[in-house]
């Protein structure tokens, strides 16, 4: 994973608090409950701690750190005040079940770790119902007075449940495979709607063409470009709407014209936040970053959107349809040109509370173009943990977030 140099600080994801229903487990014994936890977290934890937390009975979701690479004391403890902190913020939550994911041999497990965790989660009045660790060779509980010496078999933990869809870091962040005559025609049009007035042409009801001024009698300015007008306040929500829909008869000029908005970093913002909160957001978002003379305060919904602050939630399908069309647009961009959209990807995937996977994306954003400023600004967010706000409760309390409640 990628962190800010010095930093140190372990990146989380909480998809479960995130957009899931909290589920009951119905674990009969702490390995049929580890079977459980792939679902929660999204994937299969590697070196990390898991807090699985609840609300009596039920789980209220899963926050996945990255284990400490120190073993000093001094990075434990902070290690694990930070852990449990960004718990406590979780609504209503009373218990926890830390598990620590690692590679070692289970006679070398991080437990003093362990017990550092279940120490400040008792301290901040949590019940800790298990203290469990998956090694390398071996599981088990903390809290078993019969656990062997070497642990129990990996084959007796529980199979995750039938249907559940893992997210593996590579298999998320891997771009598809374009054809190549798509390739030449994406190309194409991206190079109209960043040269040319009217852009590629009409796409998903927006007719580029209208209000192009012609030229005139004597000497006249070129008219300005697409991509121009879109700064200039044009409405292009119906475009990037098209842009989350499926195209069956192929190829769609909407796919360049997101390449073209993503290169500019306010129009990538407004596609970004449209993706995420909708077409009457994505309005709200253009009167203020674009059309508006007054400036935008910290306590605006838009600041609050981009900077993970006191929001609504994203809708989670938006975002996932967000992140497919994303990752199409930059498979069809050379490698050096794919930063903006890989960030953008990124960016989608932390809103999610899915830090990993936006961590990864941000590596490859780097590798593209090192100097990439919101590529650097994402990874430090994330070197440092920081998860939105919205991961950790169901509903903001900044007022002027609150008026973005969906209504009922």
């Amino acid at each position: 994973m990628w962190r800010a140099a010095g930093s140190g600080r372990a990146a989380a994801t909480l998809p479960a608090m995130q957009h899931q229903h909290p589920d009951v487990v119905r674990a009969d014994d702490a390995a049929a409950f580890l079977g459980l936890v792939p679902a929660l977290t999204g994937g299969t934890p590697q070196e990390s701690l898991v807090l699985v937390a609840f609300t009596g009975r039920r789980t209220a979701g899963a926050l996945r750190l990255d284990l400490p690479v120190s073993s000093a004391r001094g990075v434990g403890k902070r290690f694990a005040t930070t852990a449990v902190g960004m718990l406590c913020k979780v609504e209503r939550v009373d218990g926890v079940v830390p598990v620590v994911y690692t590679g070692l041999p289970f006679a070398r497990a991080p437990w003093p770790l362990l017990e550092r965790v279940a120490s400040r989660a008792r301290e901040a009045g949590l019940d800790v119902r298990d203290l469990l660790v998956v090694a390398a060779d071996g599981w088990g509980s903390l809290l078993d007075p019969a656990q062997p010496v070497g642990g129990r078999p990996l084959a007796e933990i529980g199979p995750t449940p039938q249907g559940t869809r893992l997210l593996e870091v590579d298999e998320a962040v891997r771009l598809p495979e374009v054809p190549e005559p798509e390739i030449e025609v994406f190309l194409d049009a991206l190079v109209r709607w960043e040269l040319l007035p009217e852009g590629a042409g009409r796409v998903h009801g927006l007719d580029p063409a209208r209000g192009v001024r012609g030229r005139a009698f004597g000497p006249a300015a070129a008219p300005e470009r697409f991509v121009g007008r879109v700064l200039g306040g044009l409405d292009v929500s119906a475009a990037i709407e098209g842009m989350l829909e499926e195209h069956p008869d192929g190829p769609c000029a909407c796919s360049a014209l997101l390449a073209a908005l993503a290169g500019l970093p306010v129009l990538r913002d407004l596609v970004m936040m449209q993706f995420a909160w909708g077409p009457e957001f994505g309005a709200y978002v253009r009167e203020r970053t674009l059309v508006s003379a007054e400036p935008v305060e910290p306590t605006d919904p838009v600041v609050l959107a981009f900077s993970g602050g006191d929001m609504v939630r994203p809708d989670p399908d938006r975002v996932e349809r967000g992140i497919a069309a994303v990752k199409r647009a930059a498979a069809c961009l050379s490698p050096a040109d794919r930063a903006p959209l890989l960030t953008v990807a990124g960016w989608l995937s932390w809103t999610l509370g899915r830090g990993t996977i936006a961590a990864a994306f941000v590596d490859r954003a780097l590798v593209a173009d090192p100097a990439y400023p919101f590529a650097s600004l994402l990874g430090t967010m994330l070197g440092a943990g920081m998860l939105p706000e919205w991961a950790f409760r169901t509903e903001p309390l900044a007022p002027a977030a609150r008026a973005w409640l969906p209504a009922g």
